[in-house]
C-alpha cells in the first residue's frame, strides 16, 4: 500500500480528486501486479537455481564422458583381441599350407628317385 499511497499523493498534487487518485492508483497497482515483473533479487534467485541445474548437468555430462572413454577403451581392447586371434589363425593356416607344400615336395622328390 505504500507505493499506492505515494501514487495517490502525487495524483492529488496534480489536482486529481481523492476518488480519482485512488482509482488511478488502484489501476496502476493492478496493472503492475498483472505484469509479473521480475525484480533483481528474484532474478538472482532464479539464476542461482538455473546455475545449480547446469552444474548438475555438467556433472552428468562428465560421467557420460567417462563412460564413453571406458567404452572406447573396451572396444579397442576387443578389436586388439580379435586382431590377435585373426593373426593366429592366419599364421596357423600359413603354417599348414607350408607343411602341405613341403610334404608334396618331399613326396615328389622321394618318388622321383625310384
Amino acid at each position: 500500500m505504500n507505493m499506492q499511497a505515494s501514487t495517490v499523493r502525487l495524483l492529488e498534487a496534480a489536482n486529481f480528486t481523492t476518488p480519482q487518485a485512488l482509482a488511478l492508483a488502484e489501476a496502476i497497482d493492478t496493472h503492475f501486479q498483472a505484469m509479473e515483473l521480475v525484480t533483481i533479487p528474484i532474478f538472482n534467485v532464479r539464476m542461482g537455481e538455473f546455475s545449480a541445474r547446469m552444474d548438475k548437468f555438467d556433472k552428468r555430462m562428465d560421467g557420460f564422458e567417462v563412460s564413453l572413454k571406458e567404452m572406447g577403451t573396451n572396444l579397442s581392447l576387443k578389436i586388439s583381441e580379435s586382431e590377435n586371434r585373426l593373426f593366429t589363425k592366419v599364421a596357423a593356416l600359413g603354417l599348414s599350407a607350408m607343411t602341405i607344400f613341403v610334404t608334396v615336395v618331399l613326396f615328389i622328390v622321394m618318388n622321383g628317385k625310384k
